[in-house]
């Protein structure tokens, strides 16, 4: 008899410790937890991981802009580890870009449908919804948003100037923008961020943008907002 009221003192004893030591856990999850989200300067999952990209040369800009927008989730590459910097880039990926960069958020596109070659179960829906919500883009007269189409330099200052809330309007040096052009209040700003590499004197607003050009300016932009 003493045997068994022994044993099941023993029992209730290791109970005790197993619960006890759940609880404590679940509190220091709970809290660390809390930290992370109280923590601005706390470096997310997203930010940790980090690709390699064999077509990469991490010693130049594009190599660092590529790694600082890659660790935030900002641009990824492909299943056989490149960049394909060269490129060029769609409507729906450079929306998905600027999204991210701006630190705006994608959303659910409403059961309605807005544009008539936009989905609800394509990958750019969400995207698409968001640059909508917060005005970095806009669709077509005829009901389009047109995703797959290729972005030019003219096309994605625009964004950009939404979607970073830059102030545009400025003149410009540029020698192949005129007043009457439609983007004219847009081409100061590739000036004032220096997005583009070697545009000094023209912009070449019909040249179509490519993975790598799209990297480089946003780098450059987020770095000038850190400062």
């Amino acid at each position: 008899m003493f045997f068994k009221k022994s044993w099941f003192r023993r029992i209730r004893f290791w109970n005790f410790i197993t619960i006890s030591i759940v609880v404590a856990w679940s509190i220091a999850i709970f809290f660390f937890h809390r930290s992370l989200d109280s923590n601005p300067l706390t470096i997310s999952v997203a930010e940790a991981r980090e690709t390699t990209f064999f077509d990469i040369d991490s010693k130049t800009e594009l190599g660092r802009a590529v790694k600082f927008l890659n660790r935030r989730g900002i641009v990824r590459g492909f299943p056989d580890g490149t960049f394909r910097g060269r490129g060029f880039v769609t409507r729906a990926e450079i929306s998905k870009m600027l999204l991210l960069a701006s630190g705006r958020r994608e959303r659910i596109l409403p059961e309605k449908r807005i544009f008539r070659d936009v989905s609800r179960d394509e990958w750019f829906a969400p995207v698409v919804a968001g640059v909508l919500r917060h005005r970095i883009a806009n669709g077509y007269p005829d009901g389009t948003f047109r995703p797959n189409d290729l972005v030019n330099r003219a096309e994605f200052l625009k964004m950009f100037s939404r979607a970073f809330d830059t102030r545009t309007g400025f003149p410009t040096g540029f020698l192949d923008v005129g007043e009457k052009d439609w983007f004219f209040r847009y081409a100061e700003v590739g000036e004032r961020f220096n997005l583009f590499p070697g545009a000094t004197a023209f912009l070449h607003p019909e040249r179509k943008m490519t993975r790598a050009e799209v990297a480089v300016a946003i780098f450059r932009a987020k770095s000038l907002f850190r400062n």
